[in-house]
């Protein structure tokens, strides 16, 4: 009943800048519904929709139990904005005010979705607990990649550091790069990164495991499902 559901609701024919929801400032245009159906690739607005639902859990799950750290989702143009438009040189400034309202140095992770050229999703996990920077490429990455972003989220909270608490990072030096785990599932095709991306948020933030199991992959269907149950029954 669930697949009909979505299935009928991704195939709605209308305005494509219709919005369709909005709960909680985050909406969602039937335009980006269509890229529910099978084949197709997940734009920023269904990412965001999906790190909000992320994000909600957390906080329910923090208020049920206080000792439990929260973690914090960026919005997927973060790191666009960190890297102020010019590949592999950080711009701080124009992150500056983005972290206002929130301490990244009393969470348990920070999650950045990223967008790379356009045409593939990868995210970065900041352990803040760990002192680690994980890259999950759902195409697999390379030591190469992984370094570089490494270097990139560790000059950000160096910066962050020294600018919201007066001094800089402790430990700095500390700080390592985990490799990819290889048991964490890849991307079958040349579309469903957002889809695999997505998981992976879901996963490191509410500690559900994400693993291979054999030759079982996570589906396209079965992520739409998880992403539009809440929006669809409210």
């Amino acid at each position: 009943p669930m697949a009909e559901e979505v299935r009928a609701f991704s195939f709605q024919p209308g305005d494509v800048n219709e919005v369709v929801r909005n709960d909680n400032g985050q909406s969602i245009k039937r335009g980006s519904v269509h890229d529910l159906q099978p084949g197709k690739w997940l734009n920023d607005e269904l990412i965001q929709c999906f790190s909000a639902l992320v994000t909600n859990e957390d906080q329910r799950l923090s208020s049920e139990e206080p000792s439990r750290k929260r973690s914090h989702v960026h919005s997927t143009f973060f790191y666009s904005l960190l890297m102020g438009g010019d590949a592999g040189v950080c711009s701080y400034k124009e992150v500056i005010s983005w972290t206002n309202k929130l301490d990244v140095f009393e969470c348990d992770k920070i999650l950045i979705p990223i967008n790379v050229e356009r045409v593939h999703w990868i995210a970065v996990v900041v352990s803040m607990t760990d002192k680690q920077v994980q890259l999950y490429d759902p195409m697999g990455s390379s030591l190469s990649d992984a370094r570089l972003y490494f270097d990139q989220i560790l000059q950000f909270l160096r910066d962050e550091h020294l600018n919201k608490k007066g001094r800089e990072l402790p430990h700095a030096s500390s700080w390592r790069l985990a490799l990819q785990d290889l048991q964490l599932p890849t991307q079958p095709n040349g579309y469903d990164c957002g889809v695999f991306v997505s998981a992976f948020v879901y996963s490191s933030v509410l500690g559900v495991p994400f693993r291979r199991v054999g030759a079982c992959i996570l589906s396209t269907s079965d992520a739409a499902h998880e992403l539009l149950r809440r929006w669809l029954r409210g």
